[in-house]
């Protein structure tokens, strides 16, 4: 398998079966992702394939925002966390989970990131995931690139709950929040993704 299959492995579950077959794959993920040896050509393998995707998937420019794969996005945040997981799962066994929620707080105890990072990172986790969701929504279709112009972004910041008390204030609100947290996101992506090379 190759590096970045085994990291996906990571958000994978068992969602129906018995004991036995959870605690099957539990062990078959331990061997596959967590008791591989992580060296520095896996870890350059990910960030070869993590820039990739960043040359040729990011759409995000001046003009359009990218929810998924701009700088910042669903993908920097996946990544990520998939990635430090899978460094530090071995030690840490509450770390092989697929669930964010549970993974945040697992890294910020064993002094990966720091209480401010993993809280920053759990609040973009939730902003992104509900903008995510409701977007996907309104446009019924799973692009996440618009133009920050868009009267969509309008329509989906009021029902996100911003308000303005001009055309477009609830828009601008909105783009606000989502480039703050994007901010943060890509900053602990240089850092502890990218940090280091």
């Amino acid at each position: 398998m190759q590096p970045w299959e085994r990291m996906a492995l990571v958000r994978s579950r068992v969602i129906s079966g018995t004991e036995e077959t959870e605690s099957r794959w539990s062990e078959a993920m331990k061997e596959i992702v967590y008791d591989f040896v992580w060296d520095k050509d896996a870890v350059g393998a990910i960030r070869h394939l993590k820039r990739r995707i960043e040359a040729e998937s990011n759409k995000e420019n001046r003009v359009y925002v990218d929810f998924k794969f701009g700088s910042g996005g669903v993908v920097d945040f996946e990544f990520l966390v998939q990635f430090l997981q899978v460094l530090h799962g071995r030690e840490a066994p509450p770390l092989r989970t697929p669930q964010v929620a549970q993974a945040l707080p697992t890294l910020r105890d064993m002094g990966v990131i720091s209480p401010q990072e993993c809280q920053a990172l759990q609040q973009a986790h939730r902003f992104q995931r509900l903008l995510e969701n409701h977007y996907q929504l309104v446009e019924e279709w799973t692009s996440r690139e618009i133009s920050r112009e868009s009267p969509v972004l309008e329509r989906l910041a009021r029902e996100l709950g911003y308000r303005g008390s001009t055309p477009g204030d609830a828009r601008k609100a909105l783009l606000v929040e989502w480039d703050c947290h994007a901010r943060t996101v890509r900053a602990l992506v240089e850092k502890h993704f990218y940090g280091n090379q």
